[in-house]
């Protein structure tokens, strides 16, 4: 079987589309699946390629860039779905098409209809959740999920938490749901580096570092953990930040976050590629995971991986995370105050916590998940083969 999947944002960089596909994509070659990649990121060379050890094809880059980014985004569909239709073996040659947002699912359902392939629409939460209330765009990209849903010829969701949310959202749902459960795959527990050597460039060795990934949005809680972090440097001098992901578009939060790099205690190291972030994640003494809307926890399955304790506020992702046995500490009150708690507790602690953790049964867990999420995603791909539910 082979599965051509419209991976929108490459390198993912922390991006949760972009990282869920490739992580699909390592977990469904592990049951033999062959997956090919379609991409509307310009990756540089040939537009037939091979990244991350996967067929990758990429599209034209545009001369310009439109001026919103969801505008940019529906641009994008159609330079996939063009791509594909200049190119028919792209798409002929897939047994099945897979999507993971609402605008790869607008090219996948164009090449749905002219290559009369079966569609699996990979559904990671609200995309109007990420885009904030109100407005235009909102309305816009809770039509496209619409029509995402009702096209697929199967769903797959990557937590229980939302597939719960998918039934809610689509009462009229009739395509077959299936968890294929979220989990970093486990070729990426290790980055080839000096970690004290690495470590010595982010923090001196008695400091405790504290490290945030993710866009600096409100939906992420970066406002939440920029409240907090003046009392958490002034308390604790020995705590070091680190940031990765996007920049806060916000003029508050931005002023608010370039104040803490100037004293010296926060390095911003912006969107940075897989085998760094994995570096980072090893020398980290805690994880910050302040999101108010995150169905699938990508990050705290990595951190998990790094064997990197996490604090987070309550969400149904973290809650499935601690459950399933990761280091998750949730903060009972979540806002600036229950997190400054939370954190300067553990960095009293201090680096000793983390060698305490169990690394060989964190390991056999999260090898388990591995593997049933493989088999939910096969099971997926078999399904829609032979035109059945699981």
């Amino acid at each position: 079987m082979k599965v051509l999947l419209l991976a929108h944002h490459l390198p993912p960089k922390g991006r949760s589309f972009g990282r869920l596909a490739l992580e699909y994509a390592k977990l469904m070659k592990t049951r033999g699946i062959e997956v090919a990649l379609l991409t509307s990121t310009a990756l540089g060379g040939r537009l037939d390629r091979r990244w991350d050890g996967l067929p990758t094809h990429q599209v034209l880059e545009l001369p310009f860039v439109a001026p919103t980014a969801h505008l940019q985004a529906t641009l994008d569909a159609f330079r996939m779905s063009d791509r594909a239709s200049d190119d028919a073996r792209i798409a002929s040659s897939a047994d099945v098409i897979m999507s993971f947002d609402w605008s790869s699912a607008i090219a996948a359902s164009v090449m749905k209809r002219a290559f009369h392939k079966p569609l699996i629409h990979v559904y990671n939460g609200a995309g109007e959740a990420r885009a904030g209330a109100g407005g235009i765009e909102t309305a816009w990209i809770a039509e496209m999920e619409g029509r995402a849903v009702e096209l697929a010829d199967h769903v797959v969701v990557p937590s229980a938490h939302a597939g719960q949310e998918l039934r809610a959202r689509f009462p009229q749902l009739c395509a077959p749901v299936t968890c294929a459960p979220m989990v970093a795959a486990m070729s990426a527990r290790s980055t080839a580096v000096d970690a004290e050597e690495f470590r010595r460039t982010l923090a001196d060795p008695d400091d405790f570092l504290l490290l945030f990934v993710g866009a600096g949005e409100k939906r992420n809680g970066f406002d939440i953990l920029l409240a907090s972090l003046p009392e958490i440097l002034y308390k604790n001098p020995k705590v070091k930040c680190v940031f990765v992901g996007e920049p806060p578009l916000d003029p508050g939060m931005r002023e608010q976050r370039d104040r803490a790099e100037r004293s010296g205690r926060l390095r911003v190291l912006g969107e940075i590629g897989d085998n760094v972030l994995n570096a980072v994640m090893q020398v980290a003494d805690l994880l910050v995971a302040p999101s108010r809307y995150d169905p699938s926890g990508i990050g705290l399955w990595q951190a998990a991986l790094a064997i990197l304790p996490v604090v987070a506020i309550p969400t149904p992702a973290a809650a499935e995370a601690r459950e399933a046995g990761c280091d998750v500490t949730i903060v009972p009150d979540p806002d600036a105050m229950g997190l400054t708690e939370t954190i300067l507790a553990a960095a009293t602690a201090g680096r000793s916590r983390r060698s305490e953790i169990d690394a060989g049964a964190g390991y056999k867990r999260l090898e388990a998940r591995a593997a049933q999420s493989a088999a939910a995603l096969s099971s997926a791909v078999e399904a829609v083969c032979i035109g059945r539910g699981p």
